[in-house]
């Protein structure tokens, strides 16, 4: 049903790019400034304000991977920051972009977009449906602490955050990159090209490889180098946190008093910890949408990944595994952010380490 509503409001902004992936994949000549492919709802001067983008020393700007847990860990830091009080009663908080969901900095314009014929305002009925009728001053004037989400990496992150004597705080959130492959390959059902390619294109698995991918934010791994740099270099002032998906999964009540530690908030008070992970699971996300969410917040909850972990080892093949492994291995060697994915993209885990 999402899948209808989204193909129905969203135009076909990348018609070479099979149909799977068209929702956050651009056209062959989609690329900013940094030669990166984006998604069509990508504005790139809120892009380029956010480069330039003065951060305050109580900021936290949240840097995912793309289909690596973004609405889920914006959830947490909603809730940490703003949420609930020590006893676990929810905050009433003025109404801003990034409390009402998955906002992502480069998803909303400078100034409120006028179309001018249909094809325009059916795009922007999409973006609006998606992230909301927000611009960037409303993104910068919401209250504090506040949070920045993004896919964006490296050096499109704020120079004032990346900087030595820098201010704010960076959360990177990543996920192991064959659950990323599987959640970007049925990501609004199988693209026409398969894993492996055919009249239609050359397939999830290799376009996922390709250092050139089309995919939109390009490839994960160029994401993933690029982010460790960063994290190697905001360790020794303490202002870098990385949460990985699958510790989510395990144990979220450690995972989120983990970050509430990073966000300077101590020993979490046993009721609000409480009132904060049930806020921030995945029963919370199907109780909204079984409460009957409107079609804006459906539509937001489709940019959910498909979350089971090592779900990669019931698709393809074990060959064409050790073929990933290989690419994984060329291209992010000696980097320690990627050693952290390994323990979940290993072959010989078992038969129920699969499951």
């Amino acid at each position: 049903m999402l899948s209808s509503i989204a193909n129905a409001k969203y135009p076909d902004t990348a018609p070479n790019i099979p149909s799977g992936n068209r929702f956050l994949s651009p056209g062959a000549h989609s690329v900013n400034g940094n030669g990166m492919p984006i998604p069509w709802f990508f504005q790139q001067e809120s892009a380029t304000a956010f480069e330039k983008f003065e951060m305050a020393e109580d900021d936290v700007v949240l840097a995912t991977v793309p289909y690596g847990g973004a609405t889920w860990v914006h959830k947490i830091l909603i809730n940490l920051l703003h949420g609930f009080d020590e006893e676990g009663v929810h905050k009433t908080i003025p109404t801003a972009a990034h409390t009402t969901g998955q906002v992502f900095v480069e998803s909303i314009p400078q100034h409120r977009i006028v179309p001018t014929n249909e094809a325009e305002e059916a795009q922007e009925a999409g973006r609006r449906d998606m992230f909301g009728d927000w611009v960037f001053e409303m993104l910068v004037s919401q209250p504090n602490p506040r949070l920045f989400s993004t896919h964006m990496y490296g050096g499109m992150l704020p120079a004032s955050l990346l900087s030595a004597n820098g201010k704010g705080k960076l959360v990177v959130a990543v996920r192991n990159l064959k659950d990323l492959l599987v959640s970007t390959h049925f990501f609004r059902g199988e693209p026409k090209d398969g894993w492996l390619g055919n009249e239609y294109g050359k397939g999830s698995f290799e376009r996922f490889l390709d250092p050139d991918t089309a995919n939109a934010y390009g490839s994960v791994f160029t994401w993933v180098k690029e982010m460790d740099r960063i994290v190697e270099n905001l360790k020794a002032d303490e202002r870098v946190l990385v949460v990985q998906y699958e510790d989510l999964v395990t144990d979220l009540p450690a995972q989120i008093q983990r970050v509430a530690s990073f966000l300077g908030q101590g020993t979490l008070a046993p009721a609000r910890l409480d009132a904060v992970v049930r806020a921030s699971s995945f029963l919370a996300f199907g109780e909204s949408r079984n409460a009957g969410m409107t079609t804006e917040r459906c539509l937001t909850m489709i940019l959910a990944p498909k979350g089971n972990v090592r779900d990669w080892c019931h698709h393809l093949t074990e060959d064409k595994w050790k073929e990933f492994d290989e690419v994984f291995k060329s291209r992010l060697a000696n980097c320690p952010l990627a050693e952290k994915l390994l323990d979940y993209q290993r072959w010989d885990m078992g038969t129920d380490a699969k499951e």
